[in-house]
């Protein structure tokens, strides 16, 4: 959904001023927010945790889910 393409959007841009964080998945990015960048690290903890939540939501809500 809409939302869900936001966090994705926000979250890509504030790594795009980091390049050396490309490598990580994210996971990586939200389990260890103290190694991410502070001039992003909101933007990672925010757009990272909401794309998860919907991710995770959207695969507990399929009809093979749960």
């Amino acid at each position: 959904g809409k939302h869900h393409n936001a966090y994705v959007s926000n979250l890509n841009a504030a790594l795009e001023k980091h390049p050396e964080l490309a490598g990580k998945s994210l996971d990586e990015l939200v389990t260890d927010l103290a190694g991410v960048p502070e001039d992003i690290r909101t933007a990672v903890r925010n757009n990272g945790g909401g794309h998860f939540n919907h991710s995770l939501f959207w695969t507990v809500m399929s009809p093979d889910g749960g």
